[in-house]
């Protein structure tokens, strides 16, 4: 309806401009999460296919044996240092999601506001229209 205006809007707008950022955050770090997980995956993919291709070799030298045995080694190293990442970007995507929901609550608030403050000048002018009709009503009856 024509007239009406929500004095926070500027608010409501800085809000939503702020959660907008805090989820784009929060996505972004879902994301690095996720890679770290994908790359923990082909490192222990590439470990276990080494496995298998060890399992099936049997004429290894001593010096190719000790090769293989600390790319291993280095290998599982990478593999935990890789879960240690995700361990704390999990806890970045913990933080980040608490943050979002925070600022989405202080928008929704707003929002919630707004309605009412809509709600009550529709009543309002509902009822200037319905005083006018009644006022016109009785015009025309005299």
């Amino acid at each position: 309806m024509k007239g009406f205006q929500f004095n926070l809007e500027k608010v409501l707008e800085v809000r939503q401009i702020e959660e907008d950022q805090v989820q784009e955050l929060l996505v972004k770090a879902q994301k690095v999460a996720r890679e770290i997980e994908e790359n923990i995956e082909y490192l222990e993919r590439k470990q276990n296919d080494l496995y298998q291709y060890l399992r099936e070799r049997t004429d290894l030298q001593l010096d190719e044996a000790l090769l293989y045995r600390n790319f291993i080694k280095r290998n599982r190293d990478s593999i935990e240092n890789r879960k240690e990442d995700l361990k704390a970007q999990r806890d970045i995507v913990k933080e980040r999601k608490i943050e979002y929901l925070e600022k989405r609550k202080n928008r929704e608030v707003l929002e919630k506001l707004k309605d009412k403050r809509y709600k009550v000048f529709q009543k309002s002018v509902l009822q200037k229209e319905q005083k006018e009709i009644d006022e016109l009503a009785q015009r025309v009856q005299n």
